[in-house]
């Protein structure tokens, strides 16, 4: 009896039915961040020299930035005697701005690292990514 409008073909197999669930949507709402960017400008050469370190070492060039004011913070720490402030201060006017996010519970760690030495967060940025720079061109060559 074919009077429902459906049909088969002999020797076919019966036909299926597939069912999809599709779980419901849920909106969450996230406290606004509190995480802060720094911004370190470099001259064309430096920011060379940091891309390049960075490439060796498989990080980005912000990664490598912020990796850097972790060197210096862990030098910072083990050192016998406190930092003297650092000068002349890195120049962070250059032309090639390379930002870095930092988090909340990261900001205590990058400010006092930068009181100790005397830097703003920028030149702190600045002075520990030309250290591993450094660091890494002894390594590497």
């Amino acid at each position: 009896d074919r009077s429902d409008g459906t049909f088969y073909l002999e020797g076919a197999p019966p036909p299926t039915t597939t069912t999809t669930t599709v779980p419901p949507t849920t909106t969450t709402t996230e406290p606004p961040s509190t995480d802060v960017v720094v911004s370190t400008g470099y001259t064309a050469e430096e920011y060379a020299g940091i891309t390049n370190a960075a490439a060796i070492l498989g990080m980005d060039a912000a990664e490598f930035q912020r990796t850097g004011v972790y060197v210096v913070n862990f030098l910072t720490a083990i050192s016998p005697t406190p930092p003297e402030p650092l000068r002349p201060r890195p120049p962070v006017d250059g032309p090639q701005l390379l930002a870095s996010v930092w988090s909340e519970e990261e900001l205590p760690m990058l400010m006092a690292t930068a009181a100790a030495w005397g830097l703003t967060p920028e030149e702190l940025q600045k002075c520990g990514a030309v250290l591993l720079a450094f660091f890494v061109g002894l390594t590497y060559g």
